[in-house]
């Protein structure tokens, strides 16, 4: 099936490390935020206005014309139920879709694609290991760069070692292994037929996020049919020296994401009516900043929505406000399966599914199910 097809696409990223919403997305309007942050406060007449009570950081620009123009939403208070602040624990709580539930073998990404109509590529991801939310779906494809992913000299006509791999694995009653490998090999033939090039370009920002973004986007231009992605965007535990407002691991790191976004989503053209990316972190960051010029783990984070079928241009779940105790982070207010079992419902049209992909989870929030416009 060709990806022009229509079938919907998810990608997943992942911003790792927890990341510090009120960096990425400052409540202006909030007179605690100046108190909590007198080392990287930015200034009113820096922030690229949402609202009278909220404004982009300088750096988010890109993000920023996507809001403006309606594809991109904001999700307030996005955090896990669960009181975790332990990258792993929390990490593997969003990644299995089912907080607590630590024998569970299977992520919750694995559950969609296994509930979605078959595809020829039902979930991918780039990265040196299979993510925990595609555990469980022997179908997925993991690999840190798509344009290393072939063996050398297979696209050649008559190549000696292709000829050897199709011979072993080719027998009347193939098992498992022997499927496996065949099924391996028609996609290294199929990779192989994507019309790229590894060197990113300027646009995408020079960072590995862009670097990934960017062969996502080759992907999903390709004619293969692909189903659900994810993707890692690391570097968000910034427990000290996050720099300035103009300056520093925290800008870089925003500015990294904004661009690459950015740069994607212009790259998908046609393909976009049938995309969604939902941006997510494990936890956010403590409001007040540390002695040492960042933040420690907190509780709730943001998260983004892009998509043309989004709400966007819209801010979505419950601000909580400012708690000026050191210890405090952001409330929880919007859980994040609220996010993903919106846009599994409304985009992937997996609703009788959702008990299976999100066990023990009912969609309660009445902000949340209005992300998408044919709510």
């Amino acid at each position: 099936m060709p990806s022009n097809s229509g079938s919907p696409i998810l990608v997943h990223l992942f911003m790792r490390g927890g990341m510090d919403a009120i960096s990425a997305v400052v409540p202006v309007g909030d007179p605690a935020y100046r108190t909590a942050r007198p080392t990287s406060a930015i200034p009113d007449d820096e922030l690229i206005g949402i609202d009278t009570t909220f404004g982009f950081h300088p750096a988010m620009s890109g993000l920023a014309e996507l809001y403006s123009t309606g594809d991109l939403a904001i999700v307030h208070g996005v955090a896990n139920p669960s009181e975790v602040r332990s990258h792993f624990d929390a990490q593997d709580d969003v990644d299995r879709g089912w907080p607590g539930h630590t024998s569970e073998l299977t992520g919750w990404m694995a559950r969609a694609a296994t509930a979605m109509t078959p595809r020829e590529i039902p979930a991918f991801a780039i990265g040196k290991m299979m993510p925990r939310s595609l555990w469980g779906l022997p179908s997925a494809v993991a690999v840190p760069s798509l344009f290393g992913f072939k063996i050398r000299d297979l696209s050649q006509q008559h190549s000696p070692l292709a000829a050897a791999f199709e011979t072993m694995y080719s027998v009347q009653d193939p098992d498992i292994a022997a499927a496996q490998g065949m099924r391996t090999l028609a996609l290294l033939n199929r990779f192989g037929t994507i019309d790229g090039t590894s060197d990113t370009p300027e646009r995408y920002g020079g960072s590995d996020i862009g670097h990934d973004l960017w062969q996502v986007a080759q992907l999903l231009n390709s004619d293969l049919d692909v189903g659900l992605v994810a993707v890692d965007h690391n570097g968000w535990d910034l427990h000290a020296q996050m720099g300035f407002w103009d300056k520093g691991r925290m800008r870089a790191q925003i500015q990294n994401l904004s661009m690459a976004l950015a740069a994607f989503w212009a790259d998908l053209g046609d393909h976009r009516d049938r995309v969604v990316v939902v941006c997510q972190s494990e936890f956010g960051r403590r409001i007040v900043e540390n002695n040492s010029q960042g933040t420690d783990h907190g509780d709730a984070s943001l998260g983004f929505v892009l998509g043309t079928s989004v709400n966007g241009g819209n801010m979505f779940g419950r601000w909580p406000g400012l708690d000026l105790d050191p210890t405090a982070g952001i409330a929880r207010t919007t859980d994040f399966r609220s996010v993903l079992s919106a846009v599994t419902d409304r985009h992937l049209k997996l609703n009788s599914s959702l008990n299976e992909i999100f066990p023990e989870f009912a969609q309660s929030d009445d902000s949340v199910a209005q992300l998408f416009a044919n709510a």
